[in-house]
């Protein structure tokens, strides 16, 4: 995606127009969303890589050891970068002090099957950083943070607890992933759209993961009911 920009960005965007009608959204907001994305294509330019980092690799910088830890979730190729001798942790958008980065759909069938599962991938990535011995989290955004075990409980808390909340909301029969998302967000502007999709199709690939979930397609569209309703 950064060497072939743009074609990685249009081959995101069509992904998008054949997947976002089967989630229930209309031809026509399907299509201004995805030209909207399109039409920003210009926002970035290719760029040469210098080397590819992997779990696990070290990097010196001076007086420092930067040891690189894998963390896809917010988006498949996330990392961390943790400096040992100091205990701090840069941990990108991976941990944040006050919210969770926004588990974005992308499909990359060469790696992760037909589409990357993005808070699938999170949760799996929050427990490898138990333990860690970090004295200061130092976020992309907002503020830096101490006591990593203490927020990494409150993130699996909160993924937990939304989990029961979609699982409420199906009990009122099949739905699509975008009538979930208005009942959870009854006030979602229409900017927000494609955010709250990718929230709720997230945490319905928990949910399914787990086997508490059935996913139907019918003419097209998908249709998402709990097993409590419907034993399997």
């Amino acid at each position: 995606m950064i060497e072939d920009h743009p074609k990685g960005l249009l081959q995101w965007v069509d992904f998008l127009r054949r997947f976002l009608p089967s989630a229930g959204l209309s031809s026509s907001l399907t299509n201004r969303i995805c030209d909207y994305i399109a039409e920003r294509q210009d926002y970035a330019m290719p760029v040469e890589l210098n080397r590819v980092l992997k779990d696990g690799d070290r990097l010196p910088i001076r007086d420092f050891v930067l040891e690189v830890i894998a963390s896809p979730g917010h988006s498949p190729g996330h990392i961390c970068l943790l400096e040992p001798s100091s205990g701090y942790l840069f941990s990108g958008d991976h941990i944040l002090k006050k919210i969770t980065p926004n588990p974005v759909l992308q499909p990359f069938s060469d790696f992760f099957g037909e589409r990357f599962q993005g808070l699938v991938s999170y949760r799996r990535s929050l427990e490898r950083l138990h333990g860690l011995s970090v004295e200061t989290v130092l976020p992309g955004h907002g503020e830096e943070f101490h006591a990593l075990n203490n927020r990494l409980e409150e993130i699996h808390r909160h993924i937990e607890e939304r989990k029961e909340s979609f699982l409420a909301i199906l009990r009122k029969g099949g739905l699509t992933p975008l009538q979930v998302a208005e009942d959870l967000f009854p006030e979602l502007p229409r900017s927000q759209i494609l955010l709250a999709l990718f929230e709720v199709i997230g945490h319905l690939d928990l949910l399914q993961e787990e086997g508490r979930i059935k996913v139907k397609e019918r003419e097209g569209i998908l249709f998402i009911s709990p097993f409590e309703n419907d034993p399997p």
